[in-house]
């Protein structure tokens, strides 16, 4: 096994592996009635979530037992407000009736345009020509609306071609920038410091090795912390 490459990888390979983060709602892997006061809580579990899920990566959340076999209630306290976070934030796309465009459309194909990335489906998905490695997504939300999180998907089975990405939002008759950073792959979660309104975002694609293929741009509010 090819060990030394598993955090970094190759460019161009044959084979696409998602990183895995393993974490325990405890301070150890086991259950220890001493540490019922030191269960993550559903802030902290939170984090985790953005940090790992957020990145592309699988969460693995370790909820071990105690000696009757069972969940501590102080960590299905914890799951319990965490789950509610999740569905409160994540159930409702503020994007989802939005009108999306793009300055480059594969072959301008509608098969290819940026109208999939708002069906919620993972088999659809908005593509560029070979060549253009550089471009920009628009959605149109109708009306201002509160955001403070944005959720990006490649079309993961074409591999991981994003390298570095700008987020804006539309205000005072002008574009201003939100974020920057690098990579997307499977879902990348960008959650804002705070929320903001506004009516339209545009993803601008600045690096990439190869034609983007994206299949979700999705927008949320957030629901209160557990």
């Amino acid at each position: 096994m090819r060990t030394r490459e598993s955090n970094s990888g190759q460019r161009h390979a044959t084979k696409w592996l998602p990183a895995e983060c393993d974490v325990s709602i405890r301070p150890g892997w086991f259950w220890h009635e001493a540490e019922n006061a030191r269960v993550k809580t559903p802030a902290q579990l939170t984090s985790l979530y953005y940090q790992s899920v957020g990145r592309g990566a699988t969460l693995l959340l370790n909820v071990p037992p105690n000696r009757d076999g069972l969940l501590s209630a102080e960590d299905v306290a914890s799951l319990k407000g965490f789950g509610a976070y999740l569905s409160g934030t994540f159930t409702r796309n503020l994007a989802a009736r939005a009108q999306a465009d793009a300055t480059h459309v594969r072959g301008n194909d509608k098969q290819f345009g940026p109208a999939h990335l708002l069906d919620g489906r993972s088999d659809t998905f908005w593509a560029t020509d070979d060549k253009v490695t550089n471009a920009d997504v628009t959605l149109d939300l109708g009306r201002p609306a509160k955001v403070q999180v944005i959720r990006l998907k490649e079309a993961i089975r074409f591999g991981q071609r994003v390298d570095a990405f700008t987020l804006e939002r539309w205000q005072s008759g002008s574009w201003e920038p939100l974020v920057s950073s690098t990579g997307i792959g499977p879902r990348r979660l960008i959650h804002l410091a705070a929320p903001i309104i506004t009516s339209r975002l545009r993803l601008r694609i600045t690096q990439a090795s190869a034609s983007p293929v994206l299949s979700e741009f999705a927008v949320f509010s957030e629901a209160a912390p557990g």
